[in-house]
């Protein structure tokens, strides 16, 4: 089986360093529960638009993404055990090239080793969908791929429950929520059989 992994808020818990620097920044107090919807940033304004997307630059730059915390103590031995199984896991993106070496980093100190995957963009910018590529399962945390997906039934998604994943729609028979890395675990048991 063919595993595309996500990175920020599935795999490492960015959103709360990027929390902690934009409050730190713009002195001002956000929680994870305020990031309730994709984009949320936008809708602060363009001065936290430019500083949220500085802060992911400085990430980059200063392989802050290394320091980053799983978002659960089993995400990484989950990882590890479908690697064990002989299922192709990939950590795929919509990140920047740049951020590669940050990602093999932060993989490397969770004592993972596995492929990086940009998801390419178009010349408008836009990301193509990760639903459009060559993977049998979906670990993510995306609300817009629990839109995507469903036009692709034999893909499943399993989206790690967020907060600004909790209005998306997982009825399809291909979307499974977990509420955590467990819940992750028992869903791949299912699919594998």
């Amino acid at each position: 089986m063919k595993v595309a992994l996500d990175f920020d808020g599935t795999l490492a818990d960015t959103a709360s360093l990027i929390l902690d620097l934009m409050n730190w920044r713009l002195g001002t107090s956000y929680t994870l529960e305020d990031w309730d919807s994709w984009d949320f940033w936008r809708d602060m304004g363009p001065d936290v638009d430019k500083a949220f997307w500085g802060l992911f630059e400085l990430m980059d730059e200063r392989y802050l993404r290394r320091a980053i915390p799983p978002t659960d103590p089993f995400a990484p031995a989950v990882v590890k055990w479908l690697m064990k199984r002989g299922h192709t896991v990939h950590l795929v993106t919509a990140n920047r090239k740049k951020a590669i070496n940050s990602f093999n980093g932060w993989l490397w100190a969770q004592g993972i080793e596995m492929p990086v995957v940009v998801v390419a963009r178009d010349d408008s910018g836009k990301n193509q969908s990760k639903a459009e590529l060559d993977y049998d399962v979906f670990i993510d945390d995306s609300p817009k791929l629990a839109v995507d997906i469903k036009a692709f039934p034999k893909k499943t998604l399993i989206l790690y429950s967020r907060p600004l994943n909790a209005s998306a729609d997982t009825s399809p028979k291909n979307v499974w929520r977990a509420d955590d890395w467990l819940d992750v675990f028992r869903v791949m048991r299912r699919l594998i059989g």
